[in-house]
């Protein structure tokens, strides 16, 4: 598998790799953001990395709709969590130049100011949910413990 493959299929999620510092980057494709403008924003990101040297630590696909629809095309940038919005063609190469190679998000382009998504609050249902499902998958294997304890009792007696 070539290296850039790899990263296509680590920002997918189909490789999971922790020892890499890879960024993720995907251009929303939802349909209000392609009428605006976004397969040619995400093949001038692509241009815009390769021109940097980034390839082999940044990898981009086209991403499902980042929920901020009215302020399209706009752009998440993972790990950190960025979603930038309102993009045209001066802002790639600025998020390319100070974010992705630079480490500094660009903070005028992201909606409030903030590092976050809109789907904060979901992340953080979703983290309580799971939460919740691992205490009770302990209750029960602690009862199927205690129940398999009981039966073996039960055979030495």
């Amino acid at each position: 598998m070539s290296a850039g493959a790899l990263n296509q299929a680590r920002c997918l999620g189909a490789v999971m790799d922790e020892s890499t510092d890879l960024r993720c980057v995907a251009v929303c494709h939802a349909s209000k953001c392609r009428r605006r403008g976004a397969e040619a924003l995400a093949v001038q990101l692509d241009k815009e990395i390769i021109a940097h040297g980034l390839e082999g630590t940044v990898a981009t696909r086209r991403g499902r709709c980042n929920g901020l629809c009215n302020r399209g095309p706009t752009m998440a940038v993972r790990p950190e969590g960025c979603v930038y919005a309102r993009l045209n063609a001066e802002a790639i190469p600025r998020i390319v130049r100070e974010h992705l190679a630079g480490g500094r998000p660009v903070h005028a382009l992201i909606p409030n100011g903030k590092d976050s998504t809109p789907s904060e609050k979901k992340a953080k249902k979703q983290l309580k949910a799971a939460r919740k499902a691992e205490k009770h998958a302990r209750k029960a294997a602690k009862k199927a413990k205690k129940r398999l304890a009981a039966e073996l009792m039960e055979r030495v007696t």
